[in-house]
């Protein structure tokens, strides 16, 4: 009888050493690696764009190490006193502006309510 075995075709490129799957693996691992870098690279420009100061971002969770360090009463007082009335942040991915400045609120979600449909309930 003769046996026949089952081999991968990557077997012949790596000595029979690595199985597909773990190939797979890898190569799903090193793309989702790349994605999020890129993401964590968009981030790290993205107040830049808007000439807002501000926190530079962790990659996957932003800002929120320093949030849940001092929590958030002093993590806001701390990055007003450090970056001025305006400033961004991200909470994750999802970036945030942060003002005290009494004009500029009532100037924009008082009179331009509008323009501000997808903001958070307080």
């Amino acid at each position: 009888m003769d046996s026949v075995t089952n081999t991968s075709s990557l077997d012949g490129y790596f000595g029979g050493r690595f199985s597909t799957t773990t190939i797979l693996i890898s190569t799903v691992g090193v793309i989702l690696i790349t994605y999020w870098t890129k993401k964590y690279m968009d981030l790290r420009g993205f107040f830049k764009q808007m000439n807002l100061p501000g926190p530079t971002p962790l990659p996957v969770i932003g800002n929120f190490l320093a949030l849940m360090r001092d929590g958030i009463q002093q993590n806001d007082i701390n990055l007003k006193n450090k970056y001025g009335k305006t400033f961004g942040y991200f909470e994750g991915s999802t970036p945030v502006i942060m003002t005290n400045d009494l004009k500029f609120i009532k100037t924009y979600l008082i009179k331009d309510f509008g323009s501000f449909v997808n903001r958070r309930v307080i």
